[in-house]
């Protein structure tokens, strides 16, 4: 919680959802999570969601005059391997998505390389993608090994404009992908 509030900005709120711990009878530091950043301009409720197991997720309804939001920022490890229970929970949450009538946004590190087109992963993903009329638009590589592993996708009716991934930014000033994490989260919420 503590590198979380040192990450938010003046002027910007979180809403998130912390890392299940491993054994529920520790009480030692429980290290990550998921978090949306938000400016303080906006109101923001946190909306519960269905538990998946095979990622981490949460949600936010945003709005201020005149705009409105679902945010979802989802965290797939890149340590475990792709199985179809990630593609089914991942379907069940678009479901689950569908029946809010806000524009919908989920950014987050899927771990899935997107750019890749001989990928079976990817391909799964984009046909899920398409089959609820979502799009990823993400088309830079968001890894240091020049893979694009962070996504950014909206439903087809929505405009978006894209902020740049300054990848060498990022490695000139972390060494830890949580906090590119973060700031890629945060630079997709400035709205």
């Amino acid at each position: 919680m503590l590198r979380l509030i040192a990450c938010a900005p003046a002027g910007f709120r979180y809403i998130d959802k912390a890392r299940p711990r491993k054994n529920e009878r520790t009480l030692s530091v429980n290290h990550g999570g998921v978090c949306v950043l938000y400016d303080a301009t906006f109101s923001a409720r946190h909306v519960q969601l269905p538990s998946f197991l095979s990622f981490e997720v949460v949600c936010a309804y945003v709005h201020r005059a005149g705009f409105s939001a679902v945010i979802v920022v989802l965290y797939r490890p890149g340590s475990v391997t792709v199985t179809q229970s990630f593609f089914d929970d991942f379907g069940d949450l678009l479901e689950w998505l569908a029946t809010f009538s806000a524009p919908l946004t989920i950014v987050g590190d899927f771990n899935i390389h997107v750019d890749d087109v001989m990928d079976v992963n990817a391909r799964k993903l984009a046909d899920i993608l398409d089959s609820h009329s979502l799009v990823q638009h993400v088309r830079s590589p968001t890894h240091s090994h020049g893979h694009t592993l962070d996504l950014f996708i909206t439903r087809d009716d929505q405009l978006i404009e894209l902020l740049p991934v300054d990848l060498p930014c990022y490695e000139e000033r972390y060494s830890n992908n949580e906090y590119y994490y973060y700031l890629f989260i945060f630079c997709l919420i400035l709205f």
